[in-house]
């Protein structure tokens, strides 16, 4: 009531009816009459019109007196509400949008990496085939055009039955690791002796050991758990195969079963070259070789330690290994 006061003009045509004008700008513009209680100024009554300028000679009008705002006061605070509310519409869009945002990236940064990942399985795959077929086609097309010597011959022969099973073993390796991604959801489960799996596939390697003149020991306990057989065996040849392969003459690979509380530990370790720090995170990988110089000499697919990574998951088995650059390498499976 204070502008009003301020700026509206007061009109007293007799002591019973003061009057009151506004000016346009408070959008009342007109002459109302003003209300008194007790001899105080307490708000404006009725608009002046025909029908409203008598009144009793108390000073009461005939019709009931109704309070009026500042219009002014109204618009600035409706003005203020859709302020707010545009301000309010633009922060929850924005925040839907980041959310959004991190949401989709949460759900498609695994699939681009599988699929980054799928892609370069593909690409070295074909690459680790590429070598033997050369070797293959090479000496086939030599042999065919009588180039070779009669006494050359076999070793030709050879050296084509080599790559052939070099091969055969990429390609079932490459069948296993693309079924293991699949959660080998149609491999059975059933209660395996770890002890009796490990003394099995000793004996199916006991030949390379004795040929790469390594001592290939199996000890321990029976230790009995619920597994797929032909991944615990994957798992337990692939070590061994390894610790043979990357030794030395008069080396040994020992492989141990046991208990350890509630967990059975399979332990597979040996005194060969070992591996260096830096690389020992990156065995695991597809296609990795720690000594790739030597790499066709020793032989192998280079996917065995990936088929034993993807077969302890399954198994929800944990894998820690511990080696020293000449001196071997210790792998445990905590199951």
């Amino acid at each position: 009531m204070k502008d009003f006061q301020r700026d509206a003009v007061f009109v007293v045509e007799n002591a019973n009816q003061p009057l009151i004008v506004f000016p346009k700008p408070y959008g009342l513009a007109g002459v109302y009459h003003i209300l008194f209680h007790e001899g105080a100024w307490v708000g404006v009554g009725l608009k002046v019109t025909p029908e409203s300028t008598s009144a009793h000679p108390n000073g009461k009008t005939r019709k009931p007196w109704h309070g009026l705002s500042d219009s002014t006061l109204e618009q600035a605070t409706l003005r203020g509400l859709l302020t707010g509310s545009l301000l309010i519409g633009f922060v929850a869009l924005a925040v839907l949008f980041a959310c959004s945002y991190v949401l989709s990236g949460a759900v498609t940064r695994p699939v681009a990496r599988a699929w980054q990942q799928q892609k370069q399985f593909l690409s070295d795959a074909s690459h680790e085939l590429k070598t033997p077929l050369h070797t293959i086609s090479g000496c086939a097309e030599l042999l065919a055009n009588g180039i070779v010597k009669p006494e050359d011959v076999p070793h030709f022969l050879s050296q084509i039955q080599s790559e052939s099973k070099r091969m055969i073993a990429l390609i079932d390796d490459i069948i296993k690791l693309s079924h293991l991604d699949e959660d080998a959801e149609d491999m059975q489960r059933e209660d395996v002796d770890l002890l009796a799996v490990a003394r099995s596939e000793a004996a199916n390697l006991d030949q390379a050991a004795e040929a790469a003149g390594v001592e290939l020991t199996v000890s321990g306990e029976s230790a009995v758990i619920n597994g797929i057989p032909q991944l615990l065996a994957a798992i337990v040849h692939n070590l061994c195969e390894n610790a043979i392969k990357y030794n030395r003459p008069g080396g040994f690979a020992r492989v141990n079963v046991r208990h350890e509380g509630e967990r059975v530990l399979l332990t597979v370790e040996d005194n060969g070259i070992g591996i260096p720090p830096e690389q020992q995170e990156r065995i695991f990988e597809r296609f990795y070789r720690v000594d790739k110089s030597h790499s066709k000499e020793v032989g192998g697919t280079g996917l065995g330690l990936s088929i034993v990574k993807h077969a302890a998951a399954l198994h929800n088995a944990k894998i820690s290994v511990g080696s020293a650059p000449g001196k071997g390498t210790i792998i445990t499976l905590v199951f």
